[in-house]
């Protein structure tokens, strides 16, 4: 259900965190905004009237302060093609989140 979750507000926040952890698994630290989309509209289901999230809505959504703020994500720099990762505190919030033990890889 984690396509379902709600995280102050969004389901952005849950479904931002499952993808890097995927790419992560992949041995992908940094990922830009359309490779998470492109991960998440493979494994996530977020809802049936609306099965897929379209690269654009992800793009803004990691443009946004409170998702930007969020003390598990990292951005990188990189001009018109900005990178993201899981910072070594991810697990935490992983727990918090989903009240399971976080993946380990």
């Amino acid at each position: 259900n984690n396509g379902s979750l709600k995280i102050s507000g969004t389901i952005y926040i849950p479904i931002i965190m499952v993808a890097l952890a995927l790419r992560k698994a992949r041995g992908f630290d940094k990922s830009h905004a359309v490779e998470l989309t492109k991960i998440i509209n493979e494994h996530i289901v977020i809802d049936v009237n609306r099965p897929k999230i379209a690269t654009n809505n992800m793009s803004r959504e990691l443009r946004k302060d409170n998702i930007l703020d969020l003390p598990w994500l990292e951005f990188h720099e990189n001009g018109r093609n900005p990178q993201f990762s899981l910072r070594s505190n991810w697990k935490d919030y992983w727990y918090q989140y989903f009240g399971k033990k976080a993946p380990a890889f």
